[in-house]
């Protein structure tokens, strides 16, 4: 039987509304949604991928290193100070999104919004089962997505931390879902540089990412997966914003107490960039997490300068930037 197609989703005007998803699941189980901030008749949209930490074993599944395994819903959203950033101000001149429709896809999979199974961890006789669906939930809200924006001619796919590598992971689902439109990327914080030891292999397993079938070796090679989205999407546009020496990502990559490796690694993913004409980076000394994350105010030089390469990056002017 065929399937119906997705609703229209209704709410008022440059304001935000919650949307059930009932498709959806957080790591407890229970359904999602999203954040919508409607623009009528706007020709750009922008989907903010919410990040958070992640977790993948019996330590990490229960001992917090991801955001909102516990559930998100309507109360969350609406308690959720996000909205408060200068990404998604529509009063601030220089966020090059305060005149587009926004989205914002919460975290609470524990998966970088890329997972596709149910696992069970367990600290001693505690057994939890999480259900690693991000990539399921992403798949869930984007016929809503295109229900709604069928003209849309400019789609930002946006995200920090977790939320930017799953913006990296599920980028062919939303290149499919909106094929007349021009889909740029913006990974903040989240360097697709290999993991030290076999953690990759532990989170693909764990995860059940879902690699595409023509990107040879890339089920256990990020920086081949980053070389493969330029070359299969060239009329797409990548950024990334980095810390040469994140600690946070560091941390979970397996560097904590190696910075220098940490940053050779990443510098050669910046070599890589430098080598597309559809790649672009912004790159910063130091330890630095998040450069779009908390900002209210362009108030520090740091994000003033951030925010001047991200609207040149939107307006396709973009340049190639490290300390």
């Amino acid at each position: 039987l065929a399937q119906a197609p997705a609703a229209v989703i209704q709410a008022p005007p440059r304001e935000w509304s919650w949307l059930d998803v009932p498709e959806s699941r957080c790591a407890d189980g229970d359904p999602t949604g999203i954040g919508v901030s409607l623009v009528p008749g706007a020709d750009q949209l922008m989907i903010y991928m919410v990040g958070g930490g992640a977790c993948w074993n019996d330590a990490t599944c229960t001992v917090g290193t991801a955001a909102n395994l516990w559930g998100y819903g309507k109360r969350q959203f609406e308690r959720d100070r996000i909205k408060r950033w200068t990404l998604f101000d529509r009063a601030e001149p220089r966020n090059p999104f305060r005149d587009a429709s926004q989205v914002l896809l919460p975290y609470c999979t524990g998966d970088v919004h890329a997972g596709r199974l149910v696992q069970d961890y367990a600290v001693g006789p505690v057994r939890v089962t999480r259900h690693h669906m991000g990539a399921v939930n992403v798949a869930a809200m984007l016929p809503r997505l295109t229900a709604t924006f069928p003209h849309v001619k400019r789609v930002f796919v946006v995200g920090v931390s977790a939320g930017g590598f799953g913006a990296q992971l599920n980028f062919p689902a939303y290149v499919r879902a909106f094929p007349n439109a021009t889909v740029t990327l913006l990974a903040d914080s989240a360097q697709l540089i290999p993991p030290k030891g076999a953690v990759v292999d532990e989170w693909v397993a764990q995860w059940g990412i879902a690699i595409p079938a023509d990107c040879v070796g890339c089920g256990n090679d990020f920086p081949a997966y980053v070389r493969y989205l330029p070359r299969k999407y060239p009329s797409s546009t990548f950024g990334l914003l980095v810390s040469l020496r994140d600690f946070t990502i560091r941390t979970f990559f397996g560097f904590p107490l190696e910075p220098r490796r940490f940053q050779e690694a990443t510098e050669r993913l910046l070599d890589d960039y430098e080598a597309t004409p559809n790649t672009f980076y912004f790159a910063r000394k130091g330890t630095r997490h998040g450069y779009l994350s908390r900002v209210k105010k362009l108030k520090k030089a740091a994000d003033v300068a951030t925010y001047t390469w991200l609207t040149e990056l939107a307006a396709g002017r973009a340049q190639s930037s490290r300390p």
